[in-house]
């Protein structure tokens, strides 16, 4: 099998792994929607038996504060949710990183980052990473004509990815799984909304 087509192969194994990830997320998502729906539930009806209180004893302004605490708790409880939703993303990640394809992934992030840069550069990654990276850097059949690697640095701020830096530090692409997860958050935060909460 040539380097290309196992690339393509093991390319098409993650997206694949994405969709599973995505449908345990959605999954996990479902679950969570119906504990929520309990709790908002119990929430809604504890945040009603306070207002009643409040209209029967207390001024208007009074009850428009209690309709704001309650709000507050359900954006809470919302904001809650969408924190697990990402910590099982973060999980699946993780476990990518932990898996065989792990390698060809950091190899496309360095070909995708060098890409991008020319002249010389500094590639960090984790330390882990070290050894890799240079063996990817020796193979013939990886050409990058626009930059010229001087160094590679092991930092272990670094995770799941590479940083790559000009020689004159006025340039710096940081790619790796969780930086482009974090593109994506924002992105993704009115979906997952939509599932958990409509």
């Amino acid at each position: 099998m040539s380097y290309g087509a196992l690339i393509d192969h093991i390319i098409n194994e993650g997206d694949n792994k994405a969709s599973d990830i995505m449908a345990m997320a959605r999954e996990n998502a479902d679950a969570m929607k119906a504990r929520i729906a309990a709790e908002l539930k119990t929430r809604r009806e504890n945040a009603y038996n306070e207002l009643q209180k409040d209209i029967a004893g207390n001024r208007i302004n009074e009850l428009n504060m209690a309709r704001l605490k309650a709000s507050a708790i359900l954006a809470e409880a919302k904001g809650d949710v969408i924190v697990d939703v990402f910590k099982e993303c973060d999980s699946a990640l993780q476990s990518i990183l932990e898996g065989s394809s792990y390698p060809v992934i950091l190899l496309q992030l360095l070909i995708e980052g060098l890409k991008h840069m020319q002249g010389r550069v500094e590639v960090v990654v984790n330390s882990k990473d070290v050894t890799l990276i240079r063996s990817f850097l020796k193979d013939k059949d990886i050409n990058i004509e626009t930059c010229d690697v001087i160094s590679i640095n092991g930092d272990d701020r670094i995770k799941g990815g590479i940083e790559i830096i000009s020689e004159d530090n006025s340039v710096s692409i940081l790619n790796t799984v969780w930086s482009r997860l974090e593109k994506v958050r924002e992105d993704v935060m009115p979906e997952i909304g939509d599932i958990l909460f409509v």
